[in-house]
């Protein structure tokens, strides 16, 4: 049997679950329910493969929370970072070429997106060794979900003759839905796919010229690489749906006999959440009064959520939003994000936690020339060498002891001691120890934007 490596595509926002997912930590690393975030959860399904190396394309931006997730694994990780996002075809083409430089053009390729929820692990182990040996012959595979319902939120997979592929069909209305239903025939397409690296190339080539001749220009030479920016900015922004599997003569279905829910949107979210005897769905400290069929999705840990004479709603609270929607128009939440984009508010791409490669930090209140932010260190991690042009900071150390370099001395801080930061001044926080560093630090300035560094030195390449 040839090489088996998985692809994992971790590049989507997911603005059907804002407020929870958002630009810059979209719904790869969300925690819905159970252990881990939803890449971790999709790495832990390969543990019972015959699995080695993968191959993880994600955006730029996202590197780090990446390598943290696969770092509790013991797969040979391979990066193939993006410079922005041009859709699944290209990210795809991208790694197809890579396993073939770097492994061999009949490595079979499991194209598995990062957002998905499936509890039946040893059914999917199943399901993949299947569709590995039909991909062994040549064929492109692409796994079916038997419908459930008439969801009009997926597409649908029509077949024939021996499970062969007769058309893939857009996202249907409810009444056409449910003609598949009756119909049968019908699967909901799962956005996953195998095939060997050959087979892939040579369909893109034969079906989407103008996408292979992209890829082939693109050096697949090094392990770990960013795809140049200027060869990447004409690739066509296009699926592999819409450019290889919709075209192709050569697509069989394989059946998933596992449960599987994709996570698009905040209705796919409460299926999985635990319901009480009122049909509502749950997560955080909730208080109900006469409230049925409604969601309830709380991320505060200080905070209670209490509804009364509710019917029908899904609530989503973050630290700084608050979603309240009609479980009939859930599909519409992007368009807030659009609105939210146009006006420039910030809450349509951060969160008031920012997640760094040394750690995070957390914005505690803000005003006119004043911000107060909670960071956190992680051990072994150091900020950049850096300065600002119109902000000084004051810290004051809550547990942990933190290196500071400030212009050019250094000091160690514990617990209750403090420093101060004049603008202008080089600076840098680290943590030597094997315990989290948390500061307090309180800016001051005409402006306070996260773009106000400089930066002289960083481990982490930015």
């Amino acid at each position: 049997m040839a090489k088996v490596i998985p692809i994992i595509l971790s590049g989507g926002v997911g603005s059907r679950l804002w407020p929870v997912s958002r630009t810059k930590r979209p719904k790869p690393f969300m925690w819905v329910q159970g252990e881990g975030n939803l890449l971790n959860r999709t790495l832990n399904r390969l543990q019972g493969l015959d699995v080695s190396d993968i191959i993880s394309v994600s955006n730029l931006d996202y590197r780090f929370f990446v390598e943290r997730t696969v770092n509790d694994f013991k797969f040979n990780n391979h990066f193939i970072l993006e410079p922005f996002g041009k859709n699944t075809a290209g990210a795809i083409g991208v790694s197809a070429k890579y396993a073939n430089e770097h492994f061999s053009d009949d490595s079979i390729l499991v194209v598995l997106p990062s957002d998905h929820v499936i509890k039946d692990i040893q059914s999917f182990e199943n399901v993949i060794n299947q569709a590995v040996k039909i991909a062994n012959n040549g064929k492109l595979v692409t796994l079916g979900i038997t419908p459930t319902k008439p969801h009009t939120g997926y597409g649908y997979i029509k077949t024939g003759e021996n499970n062969l592929v007769e058309s893939f069909v857009e996202k249907p209305d409810e009444k056409t839905a449910e003609k598949y239903i009756s119909d049968g025939g019908y699967y909901w397409n799962a956005g996953m796919f195998v095939f060997s690296a050959k087979t892939y190339l040579d369909e893109l080539q034969k079906n989407a010229p103008d996408v292979f001749d992209v890829v082939n220009k693109i050096d697949t030479s090094t392990k770990d690489f960013t795809i140049d920016e200027k060869i990447f900015s004409v690739m066509p922004d296009i699926s592999i749906d819409y450019a290889v599997m919709e075209k192709s003569k050569n697509v069989a279905v394989v059946p998933a006999t596992f449960d599987w829910n994709d996570l698009g949107a905040w209705d796919s979210i409460s299926e999985i959440l635990p319901t009480d005897k009122n049909g509502n769905s749950i997560k955080g400290d909730v208080q109900l009064i006469d409230t049925k069929n409604t969601t309830i999705f709380s991320t505060s840990d200080d905070k209670l959520v209490a509804t009364i004479g509710l019917d029908n709603l899904t609530i989503v609270e973050t630290r700084d939003a608050v979603l309240i929607a009609d479980n009939n128009k859930l599909q519409n939440v992007k368009d807030i994000v659009k609105e939210l984009k146009l006006k420039k508010h910030q809450v349509a791409d951060i969160h008031r936690t920012e997640h760094r490669p040394w750690g995070t930090f957390t914005v505690l209140d803000e005003g006119e020339k004043y911000k107060v932010k909670q960071i956190i260190v992680l051990p072994q991690q150091k900020l950049s060498l850096q300065s600002h042009k119109h902000r000084s900071e004051h810290w004051v150390v809550v547990s942990g002891v933190a290196i500071v370099e400030n212009n050019g001395e250094k000091l160690n801080l514990n617990p209750n001691e403090s420093t101060y930061i004049s603008a202008t001044n080089k600076h840098r926080l680290s943590n030597d120890t094997d315990k989290p560093v948390v500061i307090i630090e309180v800016q001051t300035g005409d402006y306070l934007g996260e773009d106000d560094i400089e930066r002289f030195e960083d481990i982490y390449s930015r």
